[in-house]
């Protein structure tokens, strides 16, 4: 938990911390599960931590979640932390969404899973993964949330 900046009084004891790697896959990565999104909230990456644990790993990252569904909709907050990237975020990680909708799909809820990501507040990207009804196939769809449109013509460029 130190990669991510978190007291050291969480631990896989107190089961608020699950751990998954996704070994053998194109990219693998260090997945954390938390119970309470509050730990999400406070994540403050320790860069240097993150990219030794993920370099003996032979890991891509750290992605971090929070399962919040309920008995109508299946919806996770999640942040991800890339290898050499500094305390940078990728806001928006669909390659990895499906593996981690396998995880905590539960048969007889929504066919899809809604996982907002980025930021303090997972609230950067919107990934819509669902699962195919007549084979294994999960669908992977998504947006980035702006939060300001600008025309082109708009921007002043420096000339030098």
């Amino acid at each position: 938990m130190e990669s991510l900046g978190l007291p050291r009084f969480l631990s896989t004891d107190n089961h608020e911390i699950l751990f998954f790697y996704t070994k053998g896959g194109a990219r693998e990565k260090i997945i954390v599960q938390f119970m309470n999104d509050k730990f999400l909230k406070m994540i403050q990456v320790n860069a240097s931590i993150r990219d030794e644990i993920c370099c003996s790993l032979e890991a891509t990252g750290i992605y971090v979640f929070a399962d919040k569904s309920n008995a109508s909709k299946s919806k996770l907050l999640a942040r991800h932390f890339p290898v050499n990237l500094g305390e940078q975020e990728d806001i928006a990680t669909g390659a990895i969404a499906s593996t981690v909708a396998k995880h905590i799909w539960r048969d007889g809820k929504s066919r899809s899973i809604d996982i907002f990501q980025g930021g303090k507040y997972s609230n950067s990207a919107r990934i819509i993964v669902s699962k195919n009804a007549l084979s294994d196939s999960w669908h992977v769809i998504g947006e980035c949330f702006a939060t300001e449109c600008m025309k082109i013509q708009d921007f002043h460029f420096s000339q030098s």
